[in-house]
């Protein structure tokens, strides 16, 4: 058995196991990273082939990448030749550099947006702190008595890229927010002009589709942040009202106060 298809049996055995996500990661970590080292059979792996493909891996590629990658394999590994232990360098994680756009910066991202669900999206995350995945899964039978907004889902791909509605992954994440009064009128306004039925997503696109679409906005006025880094807007703007730990935590959905 060689490596890569050691890895695939390890996947295909957890098919049932795996968030769709997850495995789709898996499957795309397979077929992106393991060509050549993936031919070598099992009985020939040792140290040095495993800390070469590593090095190589690490010349262009985040710590945060190189280690998801060789997780995969070490896993691999650990259930196929048990008996083999091996002791592998991996790049050190760097720290992360949290991103907060200024207002100015959201307001332009807001007002500037042709797309209508884009707007939506930018709204939800900057104005409500949601995730991209939780916006992805919102229906107009999420808002209440036009008030609140249940977050208990989230949107993810599988493997075939199709949106696979699940259960958001910590308890945190599933949460009751009340609508800002400026969030609510514009809500209001797009059902009003939309007529949506009530089972209708707010947004209509896939997690991947709403980042490439908020990248080429975002390019386009000249902004520079992720649309995770409106979250972090959020975040800020809860600290600037003193907003305590424990409700900006619930409101966010985290289950610790760090971004």
């Amino acid at each position: 058995m060689t490596i890569y298809q050691a890895i695939a049996s390890y996947i295909d055995l957890r098919t049932n196991v795996l968030s769709p996500s997850t495995k789709r990661e898996y499957s795309n970590t397979l077929k992106w990273y393991f060509g050549d080292i993936g031919k070598i059979p099992l009985s020939e792996v040792n140290n040095q082939i495993i800390q070469k493909w590593i090095n190589d891996l690490s010349y262009e590629r985040s710590p945060k990448t190189v280690k998801n990658i060789w997780s995969l394999l070490h896993a691999t590994l650990a259930e196929y030749t048990p008996d083999n232990h091996y002791r592998v360098h991996i790049p050190k994680k760097r720290r992360t550099r949290i991103t907060i756009p200024s207002e100015q910066e959201v307001s332009t991202l807001i007002h500037t947006c042709e797309s209508e669900d884009l707007r939506i999206a930018i709204i939800l995350a900057s104005c409500m702190g949601l995730r991209r995945s939780e916006i992805c899964a919102l229906k107009w039978s999420d808002i209440k008595k036009d008030k609140y907004l249940v977050i208990d889902k989230a949107a993810v791909m599988n493997d075939q890229y199709k949106i696979i509605i699940k259960e958001p992954k910590t308890l945190s994440s599933d949460r009751i927010l009340e609508i800002p009064p400026q969030v609510n009128k514009y809500l209001s306004y797009v059902r009003l002009t939309r007529s949506p039925k009530s089972d209708s997503l707010l947004v209509h696109f896939r997690p991947d589709q709403l980042t490439h679409l908020f990248c080429k906005h975002k390019k386009n006025h000249g902004v520079d942040c992720r649309f995770h880094d409106l979250r972090h807007y959020y975040a800020s703007v809860l600290v600037a009202l003193n907003i305590p730990d424990l409700y900006a935590m619930e409101m966010m959905g985290h289950s610790t106060p760090g971004m």
